[in-house]
């Protein structure tokens, strides 16, 4: 008998394991042993041999590692009771291991599946004459397809070996095959209305039944039918007992290439992308060179993309098409109209940097230089003076190189080695720019806090990708967007009292806004200090002559006499006047 691996535990082990994640076992669950075969690092004469492990930092050589059989135990469960198990753990437990992991996020894929309505009842032929009545999940999208090639390629090496010889994709499509029927019989019905002498009635009520399995004296008849019916979609139909899906786990990819210096003509080559790794793309004439590579997945795509795009017709009375070529007008319509439509379609696309949809894609900007009009009367609201120029990323244009552009009269220009498409809106607002160059419109400080702030903002029609401040915006600007430490502010002297620490931070606070004319919220919790930390923010801005007129006080009634008491034990130099409905001719002095 296969030693026992040295980290396998017992049952009473596991059991407490399981109660620390509040999931107890029925104690109908079965303990079984079964044989593993391991890589493992060969004995010695002192040591004796030992499983190589996941996460072992040092792998031994090759020549001291052989195949070894280990045994190990643990609880046998069923499909129910493993997706009730996988649910009940926490994904962000150190302790658990990668491949329960691994299995965790495939039982949640189930659910997904299951949530979307990404499956149907299948029907799969058993021994002597037996049916299997079960729900399977449905890959039809490009998504589902890509998720299970990136989950195959990133499968466990222990979790794709079976007994049986089982390739990894199988194991892997049946337990998603096992999770998604899981979830959903439970909650499965028995139609009601349904025809009685149709021959699929046994098969229909043993989908909602615990035992799946049914004999079935008339099979051809329903197996017909049932082909008929799933033959649209009978590619992305996980198929038991095989769990072979004919989906292929490439696609056919179109790759454009800017011309090369001098010249003019763009390319587009062809080639198949790996589902589950975009960036893994082999070209077109490799393929073709090795008869073992999917060729016939490339000639399908092709053939589906000429419908929509013409000049790829051209390239295929080629036996062994390629590329083809483009000049910049069929380029442009390749990046607007095109590319879009082939990935909608499930096909690959790589597009220059610069030239990719939304977020990524490069366009014509505006970068501004702006200062305080008035520095000596700073607030949110001050005017700036400002200019702007015409950019692409980083490089600013002026007039007569953004004319340059225009006058290569195509729709793909290259900027410093950076390819954007022109937009006509952008260029007729490029336009307005460099007419009106200086303060074509109101730009007061806070548009210049969220302009310098905020990605993605617009100005003068076009996107801001540079916002320039000098003289005291600059240092409003610095002060608030770094992460550096607020410069604290000596208690004023008049002040007869001690600031803690944190008033004092407060009371800094207050004294930084104040300077940059902004607005304050200071949020201590009860008890804490909040009146005296005003109080000597009002005699600080007394002692250096900045409070020239009355400040207004607003409290609810229960607050009133505190706030005189603490003026008078903290500030008895700040003059005060209560007003206040009950006693309003109640004068003690004003604050000055």
């Amino acid at each position: 008998m296969p030693p026992d691996h040295p980290f396998c535990g017992d049952r009473p082990t596991l059991t407490a394991q399981l109660a620390d994640y509040n999931i107890d076992l029925p104690e109908a669950v079965e303990w079984r042993e079964t044989t593993f075969s391991l890589p493992t690092k060969k004995a010695t004469k002192t040591k004796a041999a030992f499983p190589l492990l996941s996460n072992q930092e040092k792998v031994p050589s090759k020549s001291t590692l052989c195949i070894e059989n280990w045994q190990i135990s643990g609880f046998a469960l069923n499909a129910r009771q493993t997706a009730k198990i996988l649910g009940q753990l926490p994904l962000n437990d150190e302790n658990l291991a990668g491949d329960l992991r691994f299995w965790w996020q495939v039982c949640r894929w189930s659910l997904d599946l299951v949530i979307r309505r990404k499956f149907l009842p299948n029907l799969v032929p058993l021994n002597d004459g037996e049916y299997l009545a079960t729900w399977v999940p449905l890959l039809d999208s490009v998504t589902e397809q890509q998720r299970f090639a990136q989950f195959l390629q990133h499968m466990p090496t222990v979790s794709g070996v079976s007994e049986n010889g089982d390739r990894p994709s199988g194991i892997l499509l049946n337990f998603l095959t096992q999770m998604v029927d899981a979830q959903i019989r439970p909650h499965a019905k028995p139609l009601h209305n349904f025809p009685k002498n149709s021959v699929s009635i046994p098969w229909v009520n043993r989908l909602s039944k615990i035992k799946a399995s049914f004999e079935l004296e008339a099979a051809q008849p329903l197996r017909h039918a049932y082909e008929n019916w799933t033959f649209p979609i009978r590619d992305h139909l996980v198929q038991p007992p095989d769990f072979a899906l004919t989906q292929p786990l490439f696609r056919t990819c179109f790759e454009l290439i800017p011309p090369e210096d001098g010249l003019e003509t763009w390319h587009l080559n062809y080639g198949l992308q790996a589902l589950g790794d975009e960036g893994e793309v082999t070209d077109a004439k490799t393929i073709w060179q090795d008869a073992d590579q999917p060729q016939e997945i490339l000639l399908k795509g092709l053939g589906f993309a000429s419908r929509l795009y013409t000049p790829i017709i051209e390239s295929l009375d080629n036996s062994q098409p390629t590329a083809c070529e483009l000049d910049a007008i069929q380029a442009y319509e390749f990046i607007r109209s095109i590319a879009w439509q082939l990935q909608d379609k499930g096909l690959g696309v790589i597009l220059p940097k610069g030239l990719e949809a939304g977020a990524k894609e490069a366009r014509l900007g505006v970068q501004i230089s702006a200062q305080v009009k008035d520095e000596q009367r700073l607030n949110l609201q001050s005017l700036l003076q400002y200019k702007l120029s015409v950019a692409v990323g980083d490089t600013t244009l002026t007039e007569k190189e953004f004319a340059q552009l225009l006058e290569r009269r195509s729709p793909l220009v290259e900027v410093n080695g950076q390819w954007l498409a022109l937009q006509p809106t952008d260029v007729r607002a490029a336009q307005e720019v460099y007419k009106l160059k200086t303060n074509a419109q109101d730009l007061k400080v806070e548009d210049a806090l969220r302009l310098s702030a905020e990605p993605g903002q617009v100005f003068a029609k076009l996107p801001v990708v540079g916002f320039e401040a000098s003289g005291i915006l600059k240092e409003l600007i610095r002060h608030l967007t770094t992460n550096e430490s607020l410069e604290l502010v000596e208690p004023p002297e008049t002040l007869q009292g001690t600031l803690r620490p944190y008033q004092q931070k407060g009371m800094s606070w207050l004294k930084f806004l104040q300077r940059w004319g902004l607005g304050a919220c200071l949020a201590d919790d009860m008890g804490l200090g909040k009146t005296i930390q005003s109080i000597a923010f009002l005699l600080k801005l007394q002692e250096e002559n900045l409070l020239k007129q009355p400040v207004l006080l607003v409290c609810p009634t229960s607050v009133v006499s505190n706030w005189e008491r603490e003026i008078q034990k903290f500030a008895p130099k700040l003059k005060a006047v209560i007003h206040h409905a009950i006693a309003a001719k109640r004068v003690k002095n004003l604050w000055l």
